[in-house]
């Protein structure tokens, strides 16, 4: 691992940033688990939803979007200001699994609070999964100072 330099992104970096989603998000995502749970053939690849949504975040809001690199994309973040509530919302990290371990991860979300907070936001919120692929995300934002705040639990019927 090289150097690691934090810098807003640019349009060019959409593909790292999503080859780094998926190396870091497969297989937790869940869109997959509701679809096994329901005994459902996947309506839409989860790679490709993920791809078209990350690229579309890019696209329309770089200036939201900080990355990792050392010439290779290693992280990123993306955040969104609520202007009706002043509440933002860390849209996406993610740290490729090559990467993670070396606290880019708490780089990228001191990034992510500052700019929040510069936009006049209030408060954050994150969402994140129960199960323990996301143990390291829990400790990572409790560490931080993020409180658990609620659950839900999502169900599911089907129609025949």
């Amino acid at each position: 691992m090289g150097e690691i330099v934090y810098r807003p992104a640019r349009s060019s970096d959409a593909d790292g940033i999503v080859d780094c989603a998926l190396a870091a998000f497969w297989p937790v995502d869940g869109t997959s688990a509701w679809d096994r749970a329901m005994g459902f053939a996947p309506a839409q690849d989860w790679a490709s939803k993920k791809r078209r949504g990350l690229s579309r975040f890019v696209e329309e809001s770089p200036e939201r979007c900080r990355v990792a690199a050392d010439g290779r994309l290693a992280g990123f973040v993306m955040w969104a200001p609520n202007r009706e509530d002043m509440v933002g919302a860390v849209e996406n990290l993610a740290v490729h699994p090559d990467y993670q371990g070396a606290g880019i991860a708490r780089r990228l979300m001191q990034h992510a609070i500052a700019a929040l907070q510069s936009e006049g936001m209030r408060a954050i919120k994150v969402f994140t999964g129960l199960d323990a692929n996301h143990d390291a995300a829990r400790r990572l934002y409790e560490g931080m100072g993020f409180r658990d705040i609620w659950h839900t639990v999502t169900y599911g019927m089907t129609l025949d």
